[in-house]
């Protein structure tokens, strides 16, 4: 566990997150496999190479995911600003995305 105050600027990149927060001014990517029951936000974009599962998102530039939620339908929340993007190759049941004031469920 580790609680370190961020710099202008800072970004995260990281294989894998389990139960975790992680917050950053920067971009954060999660470059390997899971990303699980973890909250991200991002004053950048945010790139979940492979699977975000029970957690949430709140990126500032957007969001990459290969693929949200669970087949259990697990709650998986992901959030941006009206004026960018968020891509999902694959959404699974429970998945919430935000942009803006605009919610699909």
């Amino acid at each position: 566990m580790s609680e370190t105050q961020a710099e202008s600027d800072s970004y995260i990149q990281i294989e894998n997150a389990s139960t975790s927060r992680h917050y950053a001014s920067g971009n954060i990517f999660v470059l390997g496999s899971e990303c699980i029951n973890t909250t991200i936000h991002s004053g950048g974009r945010v790139k979940i190479k492979w699977t975000l599962r029970v957690g949430e998102v709140y990126a500032t530039l957007g969001a990459d995911i290969h693929r949200a939620g669970s087949d259990s339908g697990t709650a998986t929340f992901i959030e941006v600003p009206e004026d960018q993007i968020i891509c999902i190759e694959t959404a699974m049941k429970g998945t919430t995305i935000k942009v803006g004031s605009k919610t699909q469920v």
